[in-house]
């Protein structure tokens, strides 16, 4: 009869053990969709700042085209007057590029804030997990011993103890 309990207790470890894992390998799996969508989210902040800081300098150079010679002098038709309009200008570009990195840098932060926050739940869960299948395992192996040890008692002797 022993036998049969241990053999019951076995297949119940077995299977606690199997959906542990399971669960583990769904955590693993989520997690590195997890680590993707951080990457994502990183390498959209960078061309997205590489965009505006492009866009920045080509309108800031036009600005520059518009009022200036190529040595820095008023164009023909302009005076030193046109350095506070064309100032202006200037100013005004890189105060919509500062607005528009600020955006991004906060939309993105928020979004990788919530995606750090799962990677780290998920890698309690999966701490966790781990940490309840090591008790499973060992009482996996101390029931399999006393199965062993059971079979080994109900087997017929025929009378060659």
């Amino acid at each position: 009869m022993g036998f049969l309990i241990f053999a019951f207790r076995k297949l119940s470890l077995k299977r606690q053990i199997n959906d542990k894992n399971f669960r583990l390998m769904m955590l693993s799996n989520d997690q590195q969709k997890i680590t993707a969508n951080i990457s994502t989210v990183q390498q959209a902040m960078s061309t997205a700042q590489n965009t505006i800081n492009a866009f920045t300098s080509n309108s800031i150079m036009k600005v520059q085209q518009q009022y200036l010679n190529s040595d820095g002098t008023p164009k023909a038709g302009f005076d030193n007057t046109i350095y506070p309009a064309m100032n202006a200008q200037l100013q005004a570009i890189q105060y919509k590029s500062n607005n528009f990195n600020s955006i991004f840098d906060q939309v993105n932060k928020v979004q990788l804030t919530q995606l750090n926050a799962i990677d780290t739940q998920i890698s309690q869960q999966m701490a966790s997990l781990e940490s309840q299948l090591k008790p499973l395992n060992n009482e996996l192996q101390n029931v399999e011993k006393a199965e062993d040890e059971a079979a080994k008692q109900i087997a017929p002797k025929f009378g060659l103890s």
